[in-house]
């Protein structure tokens, strides 16, 4: 019988991961170049471009930190992380049906954050959250957009976020936990930074169960691929449900 799995090679001898470079990216990626290009393009006015150009330039920005540290910092293939196309149709395959079950796994993370937060916080604080959060969310889900700025918020959502998303959380960030600290530090380390440097407190959990399931996935042995397939699949669906319900 041929194994779903297609683990990641092991690292070489004598590589040693350096965890001020995971810092670094973070800083870099989701602080320094989203900030700057706000800065350029914040005064044009049209609030809904100016978080699209903000967000492409981080994930962008994500993705290629990652894998340019990888190629010149560490000198090793990306296929050291488990991004790789061997076995490519079964890797998809799973994804997708790991993707359904993100879907699940965050719909359930979502009502038990919103239950807990309530039971935790008084109602004006709760509701004050809660209200920025939905804001911040409807900022770059789609709502009533043009033809080329939904079509290019589609692109990001669920293609671009998903490759750069994983490819540092559970392809470099896991793969230097792990090798560090094992498999178990890998997936619940890898699920709190994924679930921190979204900046959610109500959300917080459902990002973290979201994070632990795809980390779990890398665990198992399953590629980076289908990692980036249920990612895509996940997101895929929320963007399809704020088009279909747009917020009033």
């Amino acid at each position: 019988m041929t194994s779903v799995s297609c683990p990641a090679p092991a690292s070489p001898p004598g590589l040693r991961w350096h965890l001020f470079d995971l810092v670094l990216i973070i800083f870099l990626a989701l602080l320094l170049v989203p900030g700057l290009v706000y800065a350029l393009l914040g005064h044009l006015g049209e609030k809904s471009w100016a978080v699209l150009a903000v967000t492409y330039a981080q994930e962008f920005s994500l993705a290629l930190l990652t894998l340019g540290s990888l190629k010149y910092g560490y000198q090793v293939r990306a296929q050291i992380i488990g991004l790789e196309r061997r076995d490519w149709p079964r890797q998809v395959g799973w994804g997708l049906l790991f993707g359904v079950g993100l879907v699940a796994i965050n719909a359930l993370g979502t009502e038990l954050g919103v239950a807990l937060f309530r039971l935790l916080l008084p109602p004006p604080e709760f509701e004050r959250i809660m209200g920025w959060e939905r804001e911040a969310l409807a900022s770059f889900l789609p709502g009533r957009q043009p033809p080329l700025l939904l079509a290019l918020t589609f692109t990001l959502i669920v293609v671009v976020a998903p490759f750069a998303e994983e490819v540092f959380f559970r392809g470099f960030s896991f793969t230097a936990l792990r090798d560090r600290w094992g498999p178990a530090a890998a997936l619940w380390g890898t699920a709190f930074l994924f679930a921190l440097v979204h900046s959610y407190l109500i959300q917080f959990l459902p990002l973290f169960l979201v994070g632990a399931a795809l980390a779990w996935q890398r665990r198992a042995g399953f590629s980076l691929l289908s990692c980036i397939v249920a990612h895509g699949v996940l997101n895929g669906v929320v963007f399809l449900l704020a088009v279909a319900f747009p917020a009033p």
